[in-house]
């Protein structure tokens, strides 16, 4: 069926603290009902019938194809969350500023309704509520010194999972508590141009292997969070203009 437009209604409820000098805390709350969520189907398999209606309409190949899938709207869903951010700004008397920022944010993801039967099975409604961590934490550390800015992050992630769309249907659980630093040391020359020297994911931190073994291309690591090339690191020259 051609794609229709999805349609959400947000529900929100936070607030702002300022307990002390230089500290700030927000707590936001949210809720997010989406309908006819566009989404990909699972791996349909070819039948006789189906490679006959894709020859008919001029697919390229259609004999040789075994499986396919597209975009539809293919469900209702509905995330829960939470945010929270703080942060605290020091300024010492030698003229040096740091700033603390912690942040947090915590999800479910639930599908209410599938909306097209035989579509959507039973390990893509698992993967979908399951796969994005379940929460995240991070902690940045920015400090200035006259014309240099160092800024060191700390990235957290919560436990994922993640089932196998091949029976019998292994779930592959993803631990908690693995770290991601970042690095970034900035130097501004003027008031137009600077350079900065850095990482992200610094000390080369892999995700766990892949268990379930339906990666393709040798690949070892599934997308997520952390990065799956493992450490990045740059020289930059920023200009303002």
């Amino acid at each position: 069926k051609p794609l229709a437009p999805e349609e959400s209604k947000n529900l929100s409820l936070g607030f702002t603290l300022h307990p002390f000098s230089g500290f700030d805390l927000t707590v936001d709350g949210y809720q997010i009902k989406i309908t006819d969520q566009i989404y990909s189907t699972s791996n349909i398999a070819v039948t006789p019938a189906i490679a006959a209606a894709m020859a008919s309409a001029g697919v390229p190949g259609a004999s040789s194809i075994a499986q396919v899938r597209f975009f539809q709207n293919a469900f209702d869903s509905t995330t829960k969350g939470v945010d929270v951010v703080g942060t605290y700004k020091y300024n010492w008397e030698n003229g040096q500023r740091t700033t603390f920022t912690g942040a947090f944010n915590m999800n479910t993801f639930k599908i209410d309704e599938i909306k097209i039967a035989g579509l959507f099975n039973a390990q893509s409604v698992f993967n979908f509520e399951n796969n994005a961590p379940r929460w995240r934490g991070i902690l940045t550390l920015n400090h200035v010194v006259g014309d240099f800015t160092f800024t060191l992050r700390d990235n957290i992630f919560g436990h994922s999972k993640i089932q196998s769309t091949v029976a019998p249907f292994p779930i592959q659980t993803y631990k908690a508590g693995v770290q991601q630093i970042d690095l970034d040391v900035k130097y501004a020359f003027s008031e137009t141009y600077s350079v900065s020297v850095g990482g992200r994911n610094i000390f080369d931190k892999y995700p766990d292997k892949d268990k379930l073994q339906l990666l393709t291309n040798g690949s070892q690591w599934r997308d997520g969070p952390i990065d799956i090339q493992g450490g990045f690191y740059y020289v930059r020259l920023d200009a303002k203009f």
